[in-house]
């Protein structure tokens, strides 16, 4: 039976329950979900003190427990792992922006009539973006895509049209309609825009920010991550996104 598990880095030594290789030592604890066990896996070693040996023998390790699944957070860095399954979480994030929207629209967090708001999204990968797009599209009145590749989402938005009634605008993203839109969601991860933004819209990061957002902010409310509920339970998308795929697969 295949497990699903969450890294953590800890730099001070455990003093029992370790499973030790030659200079790494790795603890494992079990956690519990509705859906079945999980593993919290430490390392105790800085993330950046990994050798690719080591690395090697922590995928071992895992492998040799069943852990086939692991969380990974967008502040560490990628984990070499060329058998062992890594998710973002920006799946779920994506799949959640429906239930942002309706957050954002109940805590009027934007300047606008929240039955007209504006919403725009940046695309990335095709996936990803109609992840975003589907949830939205009972939700909102004025849709705007921005993308430089229209002709990937021609049969998308038709079909979109035909169930919904709702023209979804697509142009390339610039300052013009960009500073029009009261919420995006950037599934692309860039900085350059957010210059564009208005004051009391809202940015959205599906995918995080591949540079520092300090200097290219105007006044909007940016959310680089948010946590999730989850029976209950406050966690992270990473770790839901780990758990749905260890269930599927």
């Amino acid at each position: 039976m295949a497990y699903f598990g969450i890294i953590e880095f800890c730099s001070q030594s455990p003093t029992k329950n370790i499973l030790v290789k030659p200079r790494l030592k790795v603890d494992l604890n079990k956690i519990s979900y509705k859906e079945g066990t999980g593993y919290k896996i430490i390392i105790y070693k800085a993330r950046d003190c990994i050798t690719e040996q080591e690395w090697i023998r922590i995928e071992d390790i895992l492998i040799s427990n069943n852990i086939t699944h692991i969380a990974k957070s967008f502040t560490v860095e990628d984990f070499p792992f060329k058998r062992v399954n890594t998710y973002l979480g920006y799946r779920v994030k994506a799949l959640l922006g429906a239930r942002l929207l309706e957050y954002i629209l109940k805590r009027n967090l934007i300047r606008s009539n929240p039955l007209y708001s504006k919403i725009g999204i940046i695309d990335g990968t095709i996936n990803l973006t109609l992840d975003t797009i589907y949830p939205l599209v009972e939700n909102v009145t004025d849709l705007t895509l921005f993308t430089y590749t229209p002709e990937a989402y021609t049969d998308v938005i038709e079909d979109i049209y035909q169930n919904t009634k709702l023209s979804i605008r697509v142009c390339p993203p610039n300052e013009k309609w960009l500073e029009k839109m009261d919420i995006i969601f950037d599934i692309m991860g860039g900085t350059s825009y957010l210059k564009y933004i208005q004051p009391r819209a809202v940015y959205v990061y599906i995918v995080p920010p591949k540079e520092s957002i300090k200097h290219q902010n105007t006044g909007a409310l940016v959310w680089n991550n948010f946590d999730v509920l989850w029976q209950g339970n406050e966690t992270t998308p990473e770790v839901v996104e780990a758990i749905l795929m260890w269930i599927l697969f």
